[in-house]
């Protein structure tokens, strides 16, 4: 059986929860430099503005999220995801055994 010579890994930090917990949110390092340091990796942008995933060197950034628990909170949710920058996933939590009387309620007549 042939050996095979161990692997060698490096961790590569930029910063530590500490600074997050410190409030400074300002970028430290460019997503570029980042890239010359490996092709995998987890953080987040300049003012935390989502989550940064690093996956065989292709940079994804996460969308903030917001969720919507009860129908009184679908107006202002959606003001708020209008007026926050880039893109936004909103989460609804569906019972799908009530299609039919929602369909009536956001639009009424139609299923007439």
């Amino acid at each position: 059986m042939a050996e095979h010579p161990p692997s060698t890994h490096t961790l590569y930090q930029v910063s530590t929860a500490i600074a997050l917990v410190e409030g400074i949110y300002q970028g430290a390092v460019r997503v570029g430099t980042l890239r010359e340091h490996g092709d995998l990796g987890l953080g987040t942008f300049e003012n935390l503005d989502g989550e940064m995933v690093i996956v065989d060197g292709h940079v994804f950034q996460v969308a903030r999220g917001l969720r919507i628990e009860r129908p009184d909170e679908i107006a202002p949710t959606r003001r708020k995801a209008l007026e926050m920058q880039g893109p936004v996933l909103v989460g609804v939590p569906v019972d799908y055994r009530d299609d039919v009387r929602l369909m009536e309620i956001v639009h009424p007549g139609v299923l007439n």
